[in-house]
């Protein structure tokens, strides 16, 4: 849906629903909310007489945005999501090859990188005890008892 009133009304002219600015069920963007049930019937009935990619042509022109919804498989295909690098493949130590998500927050000074796979399941326990100030025996007790 158009974030502002100005993107509502280009949005409404490119979908040829101008008389829809002046519609009083979907005058402000209250209204709009208010009527978004019905709305959103309207936009559906005409957003089907054209392609995904028919639309975004004709809402970037006007700059309206916009994006398809994609389905999981399509996502990791896309060319933006491979271009951000959002899929990383990494060894993974139990299943080998395996497909991460990468950071989706691109930081010119301070990039993020992936250096390891996800830890298997308590891989991190005794480190991390022992960083809480856990002694070995304190440890080994836990152990014996099936807490860890």
């Amino acid at each position: 849906a158009a974030g502002n009133q100005g993107m509502w009304e280009r949005l409404a002219e490119a979908l040829g629903l101008k008389h829809l600015i002046q519609d009083e069920r979907f005058r402000t963007v209250p209204d709009r909310v208010t009527n978004r049930s019905e709305l959103g019937k309207l936009l559906e009935e005409k957003l089907a007489k054209k392609t995904t990619k028919e639309w975004g042509e004709i809402l970037n022109e006007v700059g309206v945005a916009n994006g398809p919804i994609l389905h999981i498989d399509e996502v990791f295909q896309d060319p933006q999501v491979l271009q951000q690098e959002m899929l990383l493949e990494m060894d993974h130590p139990t299943i080998g090859k395996s497909k991460n998500l990468g950071f989706p927050a691109k930081l010119s000074r301070t990039p993020a990188t992936v250096r390891r796979p996800p830890p298997l399941l308590g891989q991190h326990t005794e480190e991390l005890l022992k960083e809480l100030g856990y002694g070995p025996q304190e440890i080994e007790t836990l152990r014996k008892e099936k807490i860890i």
